[in-house]
């Protein structure tokens, strides 16, 4: 059964919301998010790329970083 645009709009839209929805949500510091997990940053010799190894690396992470100048890396 094919449904137009204006019955998926309806039926994603017009829900009610859910009421007493209860969740636990775990908080972690800085700091053990990613003490020893390991990373992979794809274009880490600059930029942004660069930017978030360092920051990982700040928080514990072991990074690997690749790039596509050898002289960087």
């Amino acid at each position: 059964m094919a449904y137009s645009i204006k019955q998926i709009i309806k039926f994603l839209f017009d829900r009610r919301p859910v009421i007493n929805l209860k969740c636990n949500i775990l908080t972690l510091g800085p700091s053990s998010l990613l003490a020893n997990r390991c990373a992979i940053i794809t274009g880490g010799t600059s930029g942004i790329g660069l930017a978030i190894a360092k920051a990982y690396i700040k928080a514990g992470a072991i990074v690997i970083i690749t790039g596509r100048n050898q002289d960087k890396l």
